[in-house]
């Protein structure tokens, strides 16, 4: 199927998820770019444990996607210390 070839694509090319962001960056606003973090951070934090190395990885992501780092802390901060509804 399609989404396969897509996995594949993805393991096989290091860089093909930030180019996929970069073009996606185009057409979805701050929100969306909000929503892919998190997105990221829960499958991040799936073992349990959010590593050091993917916390580089979601940094390097949201600038790919033109978050300021003073944004980027800022979402970070709210994933890593969720309030209670």
């Amino acid at each position: 199927t399609e989404i396969m070839m897509e996995l594949d694509t993805a393991q096989k090319e290091k860089d093909y998820v930030f180019t996929k962001l970069r073009e996606l960056k185009n057409y979805i606003n701050a929100s969306g770019i909000v929503l892919i973090l998190k997105a990221a951070y829960e499958i991040f934090a799936a073992d349990g444990e959010v590593h050091p190395d993917e916390l580089t990885l979601l940094a390097q992501m949201a600038r790919t996607m033109g978050l300021r780092k003073s944004e980027y802390e800022k979402i970070l901060d709210a994933l890593q210390n969720p309030q209670p509804a």
